[in-house]
C-alpha cells in the first residue's frame, strides 16, 4: 500500500504542480503581469528553466506523507 502511494504522487504531482502554476498566473493576470499559456506551454517553461525535476518542486512532504496515509489505508481495508 505504502508503494502504490508514493508512485500516485509520483505520476499525478506534476500535474497539480501545473494547475496550481496555472490558477497563481491566473491570479496575476488581472494586475497585468500575467501568464499567456497553456498546460503545455506551463510545462515547457518549467522544463526550460528549472528542468524536469522542477515539475516536482515541493514534493517532498507528499512523498512522505502518501507511503503511511496509503499503507494504513489499504490495511484498514483488509480489516473491513
Amino acid at each position: 500500500g505504502g508503494i502504490a502511494g508514493s508512485m500516485e504522487i509520483a505520476v499525478t504531482y506534476p500535474l497539480e504542480y501545473v494547475k496550481t502554476n496555472l490558477q497563481l498566473q491566473h491570479a496575476a493576470a488581472t494586475t497585468g503581469s500575467g501568464y499567456r499559456g497553456g498546460s503545455i506551454e506551463c510545462i515547457r517553461a518549467t522544463v526550460r528553466t528549472r528542468g524536469v525535476l522542477g515539475l516536482y518542486s515541493g514534493c517532498g512532504p507528499w512523498f512522505l506523507f502518501a507511503g503511511p496515509r496509503s499503507a494504513v489505508r489499504f490495511a484498514a481495508f483488509e480489516r473491513l
